[in-house]
């Protein structure tokens, strides 16, 4: 990894990111943006393509009713 995609990584933890741990696993760091920040996500699964097992995954989630689109990125285990 490098000092270059560490800065990334903190940047995403100190924003909008989050690290899940399991038991046995190494843990892992994960960030969630709409659709309309596509090109955002887009960038980051570039300078992190090395870290990352796939591209990016739609997923839908329901707030109040509403439903939202978004985009997702975990890095590996």
């Amino acid at each position: 990894m490098t000092n270059f995609q560490k800065s990334i990584l903190v940047g995403i933890m100190l924003s909008d990111g989050w690290k899940q741990s399991r038991k046995g696993w190494n843990p892992r760091i994960g960030i969630k943006q709409s659709f309309k920040n596509f090109e955002y996500i887009w960038l980051l699964h570039i300078y992190l393509s090395n870290l990352l097992p796939s591209y990016p995954y739609t997923s839908k989630n329901t707030i109040r009713g509403k439903t939202f689109n978004s985009l997702t990125i975990q890095t590996r285990q």
